[in-house]
């Protein structure tokens, strides 16, 4: 390695970045956020095993995936961010140490996983890897019909993960986001078909003339739209793939999910962009915001993740570790402190449910937020767009807002 490259690895790895997150006094820049946003999920999730649902373990599931998938590539990818966000730090006294910085992160000496990286990460998915048959009993005493209807998604580690890339987008087009119109057509029974669990002698892998009109359908809209993507998913895991390729042949169309998925998520990525365009979002809205970024994002097309979106997922994350109403704090105060919230559930979306908690908490916002911050990790760490200039460039204005903040 050349000595001023010496010199400057060995400055990023010596400088002080607490100023970033004063609250955090350990926190290594965006690696160390993302970690701790998912430990203290965790620890809710933990505290809480007996009274979340299917929803959350799902998230869960799809975490356990991203980790592993992360320690399976920790051989040949590159732990960029700890020197990414050091060395972004001096970009605003010189210009050059941005040439430097991109040299740096493209260095083999550099992009090698350091080991406090492999080691949280490690921890992670050990944690998680435990959890998750600790919570599976409670789930099925719930319910036991339900679990075994729709139980398959989270009985296994979750495998469905692509490599970053980016969308070929549809025509641009600008929409204004009505939550009266979103879909929340509810895909359990196609789910039952493809798993298999829609009665006795159900076979798996039953692609219905129904099920695929409607997992097809074009101009759907909120819910339905990612329930699009997830049956494909759900059908992937399942191993499904020679029935969706066969239905493909029959409508004289390529046999691959490639262009099911790039259609889904170009019609996601627009919807999406209506949905920051709102003020005073609902938890709904919130909920269908980041199960739309968790989706494609585990999907692999990077224009869902962004510094930016990354703040907003951490922000609206609740000191005891959890998800839900983002106006809970508003409504407890005009309630004068005396507003709670029981632990029901209400079947809005048959499949994925809605189970409120107490404390403002919600199991399914909970659950999507897990695996979102799993897609960001895998993002910072894995992401070829690490080493790209606009990337740097809007790293320095995410840690600059932290800092004045």
């Amino acid at each position: 390695m050349k000595p001023g490259l010496i010199a400057l690895v060995c400055l990023c790895w010596s400088c002080n970045v607490q100023f970033v997150v004063p609250q955090i006094p350990e926190a290594r820049g965006t690696v160390s956020l993302l970690v701790q946003s998912f430990e203290r999920v965790l620890d809710f999730l933990e505290r809480e095993m007996s009274s979340i649902n299917l929803d959350a373990v799902l998230g869960l599931r799809m975490a356990e995936g991203l980790l592993l998938n992360l320690l399976r590539l920790a051989p040949s990818s590159g732990s960029h961010i700890d020197v990414l966000y050091c060395v972004l730090s001096f970009l605003t006294f010189s210009h050059f140490f941005e040439g430097v910085l991109l040299q740096t992160l493209q260095d083999p000496e550099v992009q090698e996983h350091h080991p406090w990286v492999l080691h949280r990460i490690k921890g992670l998915a050990h944690r998680v890897s435990k959890l998750i048959p600790e919570i599976l009993p409670f789930l099925q005493k719930s319910d036991r019909v339900y679990y075994q209807q729709v139980g398959f998604v989270v009985s296994k580690t979750w495998s469905v993960v692509r490599r970053f890339r980016k969308l070929n987008k549809a025509p641009k087009r600008h929409l204004a986001f009505n939550d009266k119109k979103a879909g929340t057509q509810a895909p359990q029974p196609c789910m039952e078909a493809l798993f298999g669990s829609a009665g006795p002698g159900s076979k798996t892998c039953n692609v219905t003339d129904a099920c695929w009109t409607a997992m097809r359908r074009p101009g759907a809209l909120g819910y339905e739209l990612t329930h699009q993507a997830l049956y494909f998913m759900f059908g992937e895991e399942r191993g499904c793939i020679k029935a969706f390729q066969d239905r493909l042949r029959l409508a004289n169309e390529p046999a691959s999910l490639r262009p099911v998925y790039d259609r889904i998520c170009a019609d996601t990525f627009y919807q999406m962009l209506a949905l920051e365009r709102m003020r005073g979002k609902t938890q709904q809205e919130v909920d269908l915001y980041l199960e739309m970024s968790a989706v494609c994002g585990l999907l692999g097309y990077s224009q869902f993740l962004s510094f930016k979106r990354m703040g907003r997922l951490l922000r609206w994350q609740m000191p005891n570790g959890c998800y839900g109403d983002p106006n809970y704090d508003a409504l407890l105060n005009e309630a004068g402190g005396v507003l709670y919230q029981t632990s029901h559930s209400r079947a809005t979306r048959s499949l994925l449910t809605v189970k409120e908690l107490e404390e403002g908490c919600e199991s399914h916002i909970t659950g999507v937020a897990t695996a979102l911050i799993s897609v960001y990790l895998r993002w910072v760490l894995h992401s070829p767009e690490m080493t790209s200039r606009s990337i740097a460039q809007e790293a320095m204005a995410y840690i600059t807002s932290l800092h004045h903040k």
